[in-house]
C-alpha cells in the first residue's frame, strides 16, 4: 500500500491530480490523455498491466479498468462469456469484461466519493490499483489459456478456475 499524506478535499475536485503528482512522484509510467483519464502501466506478480483511471463530475465516480494484454479470439466467445459468468457471480467487487474495441480481458470497478467526509486519499486511489492488479493476476494464467486456445471445453475452464494455495 502507498503511504502518503496527500489527500483532496471535494473542493479540489478531480482525484487524477492527485494520482498524477504521486504517479510523478513515485516514477511511475503515465500520461495524461485529458483532464478526466489518465493511464498508469503498472506491473503485476504475472504481467505488466495498463490501469485506466476515469473522473466523472457529475456522479463524483472515480473509475479504474486494469487491461489484460491478450486478445481473446471470437471463436473463443461462447467459453469466454462462461467465464465471466462465473468469475463475476462470485466477486464482491468489480467485474471482469471482454473489452469491445481490443477483446482484451478487463477488470472494471468504480468508487462513489461525493460522501468522504475526508476527501480522497491516496490510499484509497492506491487500494483501487491494488484490487484491479490483484484481481487481474489471480486470473492471469486462465485468461491466458483461453488467448492461446487451452481450453477447449468448460471443464477445462473450471479446472483452470480453482483457487490454489501455494506456489509450485
Amino acid at each position: 500500500m502507498i503511504q502518503s499524506p496527500y489527500e483532496l478535499t471535494p473542493e479540489d475536485n478531480n482525484p487524477l491530480d492527485l494520482v498524477e503528482d504521486l504517479a510523478g512522484h513515485k516514477n511511475w509510467h503515465f500520461e495524461r490523455i485529458h483532464p478526466h483519464a489518465l493511464t498508469l502501466q503498472m506491473a503485476g506478480q504475472r504481467a505488466k498491466y495498463d490501469v485506466q483511471l476515469e473522473w466523472q463530475d457529475e456522479f463524483y465516480a472515480l473509475q479504474g479498468s486494469c487491461f489484460i494484454n491478450m486478445p481473446i479470439d471470437e471463436k473463443f466467445s461462447a467459453i469466454a462469456a462462461d467465464l465471466l459468468m462465473n468469475t463475476n457471480n462470485n466477486m464482491w467487487l468489480g467485474h471482469f469484461i471482454i473489452d469491445e474495441a481490443t477483446r482484451q480481458p478487463t477488470f472494471r470497478y468504480a468508487m462513489l466519493l461525493e460522501h468522504i467526509p475526508a476527501g480522497v486519499s491516496v490510499e484509497m486511489v492506491s487500494d483501487l490499483i491494488e484490487l484491479m492488479i490483484t484481481e487481474c493476476d489471480r486470473l492471469y494464467t486462465t485468461f491466458q489459456m483461453l488467448s492461446e486456445g487451452n481450453i477447449a471445453n468448460r471443464e477445462t475452464l473450471f479446472a483452470a478456475m480453482m483457487e490454489t494455495v501455494g506456489e509450485a
